[in-house]
């Protein structure tokens, strides 16, 4: 893919996403949305435009899907059990730099919710975390999972997630009853994404930078990787070293933010002449929402 430097966009060029135009350690986009389930509309032309992004980030491979786990179980936790076999789930931290770890329920908390007088919530006493969606493809998920307010989607700047060569079963064995129940219940392609994803740079390197103030942490010594949480105002006031790290391992970074009202998406790359083509494309379709609102 190559990189238009040439070509000077416009704020009108980008709509119906909103760039932060005075901020210079990155180009910040921001999708609106009217609320989370997001409206079909917004949901339709939201994932013609991530399609769309993916077609030209082609050559850096596909993104990776990550789905928050409070989502899952509040939101799509059937549909999710559904699929958790060919999707391949590995989880990991959700977090906001800097953020503490939640602390561990106290007699007080005990006595409150024993007593009725607060309303148990497991998540108040649960870290954030996210799945890796290790099997399947993004054209598989994202129809599924995109839209719930919980998805973050990872372009990485190391070599894209490539599955290690699957061994081949002899015929004579895989037609065996037990063995064919356990490669249809343990599919070795997905065990493969699994070892894969393990050894790309970014579980271990992202470690190190989101939570490098937790390196002596035994709990997150024992999780695989950290996911970034970001909201549009960390871009602007996160210091410069922590927009650095992500962007030292990510190429594009795409949130949906509930917070922000809407998704981000974050890059370095120079292509919002290209990311103008692909909404005047969506915009000739009639795919496109009103681009005031």
């Amino acid at each position: 893919m190559a990189e238009s430097t040439e070509r000077i966009i416009t704020p009108e060029a980008l709509r119906p996403l909103h760039w932060a135009e005075s901020l210079t350690r990155c180009s910040l986009l921001w999708m609106p949305a009217p609320a989370f389930p997001l409206p079909r509309q917004d949901r339709t032309w939201m994932l013609a435009f991530l399609t769309r992004l993916q077609k030209l980030m082609a050559k850096k491979g596909p993104p990776q899907l990550f789905i928050s786990q409070q989502v899952v179980y509040e939101k799509i936790r059937d549909l999710f059990l559904d699929n958790m076999i060919e999707a391949c789930p590995m989880m990991g931290l959700l977090r906001r730099p800097g953020s503490a770890l939640k602390a561990v329920m106290n007699e007080q908390d005990a006595e409150d919710l024993s007593t009725g007088r607060r309303k148990y919530d497991p998540f108040n006493y649960m870290d954030s975390y996210t799945y890796w969606l290790l099997g399947g493809t993004p054209e598989q998920w994202l129809p599924l999972y995109w839209g719930f307010g919980g998805m973050t989607l990872l372009y990485l700047k190391a070599d894209p997630v490539a599955a290690a060569p699957v061994p081949a079963v002899p015929k004579y064995l895989a037609s065996q009853p037990g063995m064919k129940r356990l490669l249809e219940t343990f599919p070795l392609q997905a065990q493969a994404n699994t070892a894969a994803a393990l050894q790309n740079p970014y579980a271990p390197e992202s470690k190190k930078v989101f939570g490098a103030d937790l390196k002596d942490s035994a709990y997150v010594k024992g999780l695989p990787f950290i996911v970034p949480a970001l909201s549009s105002a960390d871009f602007f006031a996160r210091p410069a070293q922590d927009i650095d790290a992500l962007f030292n391992l990510v190429d594009i970074y795409i949130q949906e933010s509930p917070a922000d009202g809407g998704v981000l998406l974050a890059t370095r790359l120079k292509i919002l002449p290209e990311i103008s083509d692909v909404l005047e494309a969506l915009r000739q379709e009639g795919l496109l929402p009103n681009a005031q609102r």
